[in-house]
């Protein structure tokens, strides 16, 4: 956000506002939209086809394969103009000046081509022997992607003509660009995965089953020689009790069924990077020779020679039912998971970070599930349900231990939940020098009147990295669900509703941003430290304040929310009267996402990504929007 009073364009003079906003990190968005909205052109070419082969033979098997083929090409052009602009603090008559990010035109010229390529081969025996049930699956699948990219960019020369806005010239080669500004580059992805597969599933009259799967799966995302090739494996086992002769006669459950499994799965996720196992290069300052520019390259991360699958040993037992003549159904599981090889992004110096398998994680919780459907009358019915799920995370074996800073709050070591927020309890600020001298010791810093008073966890005298502790959790203790579907005659209404309790957030905008930047301060900093009593919590501000930006609880702030995530109202037609028109059905509806999130945070939302062992941080992310639509549904 900038000034409420700062005008985006003066429409006098045709200028755009633009350093108001610079200061605050954020290019002017009006000048932006308004310059740059119709300067791309994109043609895209994709073809999706899929094909399948199916037969029987044997009376018992079956055969069938499925081929699916995804194939595109983008290709666009790119024209950047010049854009002036003024500074409306120099006042509304100020002179003009070119944009800082727009000092000259430049075109760009982009060819993308992805590819995606899977095959199915499945087969299937199934026979019953008796009371007996048996099916029996062994298969092959592939999967293949491929992305393959060229860019290239130019821009006239500085003391030489504008590229013309005309479409005509939006090429790299149009007569205007200066020679020495062609810069080109490429990028390209190849991954595959081939995967064996057997499964069988049991049963015996109907009421107690059993079923176990193997399957061998290969990957190019990791080396040969580090366990390439994985096999996984899972058995479970499930009891139909109200097909017993002792339930026939009880009048409390309509289906009862008491099931339990065990597997072990796995996990390749890479974070975006495209071949992880092996080394990358990034561009790196260039060098000017004459009139030739020399380009630069360096090592985009150093790689982990050790990378390999990430493994989910996982254990579930529960319970499903129906009851009130079926209308309420619910389920209960408790699950026991152990992920090992645990795979995360790590820090790689300088602002760099690598891929590595950095320990090994247990997860346990309860999974509750109920619904609830009744028809009230001929017009009238509705289903409500809703769903609950614990967690409780720990740390065990890690390979090395993921140590908070300055920039990143989140610690993950043996014995902790996950990614926790390690930091300084802040018992208040010091009022005057007094109350500087008067309390333990500062080492490291330096710091006076205004600033956080940590406390000394330690009670040794003095304030340092040893009195770090626990500060906050972002894992919640629970996340929850709620839905409704209400059917009155013809109309229709869907509400689903979620949320978590019991997470922390650490907000590390308004709390610990790099001295070298500068931002908007949120509201809260009109109430600062200005003076000896006008504030015992909110700092005094200075770009020289290190102390102050140290991972504390001045951060933390409660994650929990309840969101209205989705909700739908629709019509139906009477068919009967559309038969005339020659119209099977016909629906009208209107459908609002993320509409309402009661929240308890700071920040525009409580939602924020990461990886395994970090996240929950609050870095001033933009807000979830709200998506209304509405539309209709024909039938002919």
């Amino acid at each position: 956000r900038v000034l409420p009073i700062t005008s985006p364009f003066d429409a006098t003079r045709g200028l755009y506002s633009e350093l108001a906003i610079q200061n605050a990190q954020i290019s002017n968005p009006l000048m932006n939209l308004e310059n740059k909205w119709d300067k791309e052109l994109r043609y895209e070419n994709r073809v999706v086809a899929s094909a399948f082969a199916e037969v029987n033979f044997l009376r018992h098997f079956n055969l069938r394969s499925v081929l699916y083929v995804d194939a595109s090409n983008l290709t666009s052009r790119t024209y950047n103009p010049i854009i002036y602009t003024f500074n409306p603090a120099n006042g509304a008559g100020s002179a003009s000046f070119v944009d800082r990010n727009n000092r000259f035109t430049s075109v760009s010229q982009n060819t993308q081509n992805w590819s995606k390529l899977q095959q199915d081969h499945i087969l299937t025996y199934k026979r019953n022997f008796g009371d007996h049930g048996l099916t029996a699956m062994a298969g092959l699948t592939t999967y293949y992607t491929d992305y393959r990219g060229l860019f290239a960019s130019a821009s006239q020369a500085s003391n030489g003509d504008p590229i013309p806005a005309d479409k005509r010239f939006w090429y790299i080669d149009n007569g205007f660009v200066d020679q020495t500004t062609r810069r080109s580059s490429s990028a390209q992805t190849e991954r595959a995965q081939v995967s064996g597969l057997f499964r069988f599933l049991y049963n015996y009259k109907g009421k107690y089953m059993l079923n176990g799967s193997f399957r061998r799966d290969g990957t190019s995302a990791w080396r040969p020689e580090n366990g390439q090739w994985q096999s996984f494996y899972s058995v479970g086992a499930a009891w139909e009790a109200t097909k017993e002769k002792f339930m026939e006669n009880q009048q409390i459950f309509d289906f009862l069924k008491v099931k339990a499994s065990w597997g072990i799965l796995g996990v390749q996720n890479t974070y975006g990077f495209d071949y992880p196992a092996y080394p990358a290069l990034q561009s790196g300052n260039t060098a000017v020779f004459g009139n030739v520019i020399a380009p630069a390259y360096s090592l985009a991360y150093n790689v982990d020679q050790n990378l390999r699958w990430e493994t989910v040993d996982a254990r579930e037992i529960g319970v499903e039912f129906n009851m009130l003549k079926n209308k309420l159904h619910g389920e209960i599981t408790y699950y026991d998971k152990t992920t090992r090889d645990l795979l995360s992004l790590v820090p790689d110096g300088n602002n760099r970070q690598r891929l590595s398998n950095v320990g090994t994680l247990s997860n346990t919780g309860i999974e509750l599930s109920a619904s609830y459907s009744h028809k009230v009358n001929k017009d009238l019915s509705f289903t409500v349900g809703g769903n609950l799920t614990t967690f409780k995370n720990k740390m065990g074996e890690t390979t090395f231990k993921l140590t908070a800073s300055e920039e990143r709050p989140n610690q993950t070591e043996q014995g902790y939940p996950v990614g926790y927020f390690f930091g300084y309890v802040v018992e208040g600020l010091y009022q005057s020098y007094n109350d500087k001298l008067s309390s333990p010791r500062v080492v490291g810093y330096e710091y006076g009147p205004g600033d956080f008073k940590y406390k000394d966890v330690n009670g040794d005298g003095v304030i340092d990295s040893k009195d770090r502790t626990l500060i906050g959790n972002p894992t919640p203790d629970f996340m929850y669900g709620l839905n409704a579907n209400i059917n009155y005659k013809g109309f229709d209404l869907s509400m689903d509703f979620n949320g978590v309790y019991g997470n922390e957030i650490y907000r590390f905008w308004g709390s610990s941003e790099l001295p070298f930047t500068t931002f908007n301060y949120p509201a809260f900093k009109m109430n600062r430290w200005r003076g000896e009593g006008t504030s015992n919590w909110d700092p005094i501000l200075g770009a020289n304040r290190a102390i102050n930006r140290l991972p504390s609880t001045y951060g933390i702030e409660d994650g929990s929310y309840f969101r209205l995530r989705n909700i739908q109202l629709g019509y139906n037609f009477n068919s009967a009267a559309l038969a005339k028109a020659w119209i099977k059905s016909l629906r009208v509806f209107v459908n609002a996402q993320n509409l309402k999130t009661w929240k308890r945070n700071s920040g525009y939302t409580p939602e924020f990504g990461g990886t395994a062992t970090s996240f929950g941080i609050d870095n001033g992310n933009g807000p979830l929007p709200m998506v209304i639509t509405g539309g209709i549904n024909v039938n002919f």
